[in-house]
């Protein structure tokens, strides 16, 4: 993941020097240019990131249901927690 994330930053890079040297000239190529490589990383490994979700084993989401039920079962019962009795409304007094 590290070299396409180079790639994409000097791509991202490219394409924003030369956008932002015809749009702002000097200053705004280097500008564009960092905005640019940034832009294109970020954008490589939200990709990667979802293309591994998308493809990833289905009994990896099996296992991590066996792995929880086993946490849950160690864990201690707690008691349900019983809700306040209701407020009776007070009666007037007076007049």
């Amino acid at each position: 993941m590290g070299a396409g994330l180079a790639i994409w930053g000097i791509f991202g890079g490219a394409v924003g020097g030369l956008v932002g040297y015809l749009a702002f000239g000097v200053g705004g190529a280097l500008w564009c240019m960092v905005l640019g490589a940034n832009a294109f990383a970020i954008l490589f490994a939200a990709m990667v990131v979802a293309w591994r979700r998308l493809h990833r084993p289905a009994n990896l989401d099996r296992q991590a249901d066996v792995m929880a039920d086993a946490l849950r079962s160690q864990l201690p019962a707690v008691p349900p927690v019983p809700s306040p009795a209701p407020e009776k409304p007070r009666r007037k007094v007076g007049r």
